[in-house]
């Protein structure tokens, strides 16, 4: 059944366009988000990368277990880019090692996430030397009312087809999807690349064996870059 499932984010679209105004995503900072919303969001996201990451393949994520960072995940691969969501608590020689692996030249991140990782004395200013890096808040700034209002009618209109079409590049099955990095523990951080393919399969896997229904809410703990919250806490959902 692998071959036919395509890739996450068409995947992903025909889902929130069938789940429509239900709740999709909510998190600590007060952000709710119905399904459609989310869509419009990812739309706002990918419009403003999509020419910065022209050329690039691999995209490093520093972003907490939030609304943002599915939205920011979401739309890296809705270009048809792969996500590569750091682990900052390894310390900055194994983010810069994994940085160099997998040839990242920008990332996406936060202000304020940053802000409260250096409180708690992870300081990654050192990392970002000679990396193009995309805040969150900036991208949100430059996206306007009018433009958000217009995607989210035809968010409401047209069918899920159609705003694939439109929007989501479309990428074969066995395409990297996501490049996970060891915390470096023994060594250099090792990087291991995951195709939709194998993302999704885990996916319907562990559906089928939880019983996982359409009612059912997730409480999302564990960081993005850990393989459990990126594929069973972010994308299952």
């Amino acid at each position: 059944f692998g071959h036919s499932l395509g890739c996450i984010p068409k995947n992903w679209i025909r889902t929130a366009k069938k789940m429509g105004n239900e709740l999709s995503v909510a998190d600590s900072t007060g952000i709710q988000l119905s399904h459609h919303k989310f869509i419009v969001a990812v739309l706002l996201v990918m419009k403003r990368l999509r020419s910065r990451l022209k050329g690039q393949q691999n995209v490093g994520l520093i972003l907490p277990t939030s609304a943002g960072g599915a939205i920011a995940n979401m739309a890296v691969l809705g270009l048809g880019k792969t996500v590569v969501n750091l682990n900052y608590t390894a310390g900055i020689k194994a983010v810069r090692s994994a940085v160099e692996s997998a040839d990242i030249k920008s990332i996406v991140t936060s202000r304020l996430f940053l802000k409260k990782l250096t409180s708690r004395g992870i300081d990654l200013d050192e990392l970002f030397s000679g990396i193009e890096v995309f805040y969150l808040e900036n991208i949100k700034q430059e996206n306007s009312q009018a433009l958000a209002l217009r995607y989210l009618i035809m968010v409401k209109l047209l069918p899920a087809s159609i705003l694939s079409l439109c929007f989501i590049k479309s990428v074969p099955s066995h395409t990297t999807a996501a490049i996970m990095f060891s915390s470096g523990s023994e060594g250099k951080p090792k990087g291991v690349e995951l195709s939709h393919y194998n993302l999704l399969g885990n996916i319907k896997q562990v559906a089928s064996i939880f019983n996982i229904e359409e009612t059912d809410t997730f409480m999302c703990i564990l960081p993005l870059f850990h393989c459990f919250g990126l594929t069973v806490t972010a994308f299952l959902p």
